[in-house]
């Protein structure tokens, strides 16, 4: 493969650039784009602020109980609960998911649920449920996908 070749050279040798090169070429050739993996979460972006924001500003959730010790769905989880349960779902959701072969992206989907996570900490209660109940479907939904296709994830 391309990048076995030049897994030799450090990141900042310049025949790096070469193997940039040739992967580019053939994802022209193959018709891949490589940004377009990142469209969709950024197409989430606006919705995700948007729910923040509602949360955040409700009339109709302030003083909303949901269960057990939350008592407010406008107003972060004081004991930071739910934003650690919602880390942890993305970290066994992405554990769920086929590896990829770059190690710069391992890497990265590693950080992105400390990022979540921390991100979330000061977060309405209401958004991150939501965002844990996401996930949770979304782990049970990568199950029956791994178990029709025989992937023992």
């Amino acid at each position: 493969s391309i990048q076995e070749r030049y897994a030799k050279y450090k990141v900042t040798d310049p025949e790096r650039q070469k193997m940039n090169q040739e992967m580019m070429a053939l994802y022209k050739e193959n018709g891949v784009n490589p940004a377009s993996g990142c469209v969709p979460m950024l197409l989430t972006l606006p919705i995700l602020f948007a729910f923040y924001s509602l949360l955040a500003m409700s009339i109709e959730l302030r003083h909303a109980p949901f269960v057990g010790y939350i008592a407010d769905l406008s107003r972060p989880d004081v004991y930071y609960v739910t934003p650690i349960l919602m880390g942890l779902s993305m970290f066994w959701q992405q554990k769920m998911m086929p590896t990829t072969a770059d190690p710069l992206q391992q890497k990265m989907f590693l950080f992105m649920p400390l990022i979540f996570t921390f991100s979330f900490l000061w977060a309405p209660s209401g958004l991150v449920l939501y965002w844990l109940s996401s996930n949770l479907l979304a782990i049970g939904q990568q199950y029956v996908t791994n178990r029709l296709t025989g992937d023992a994830r």
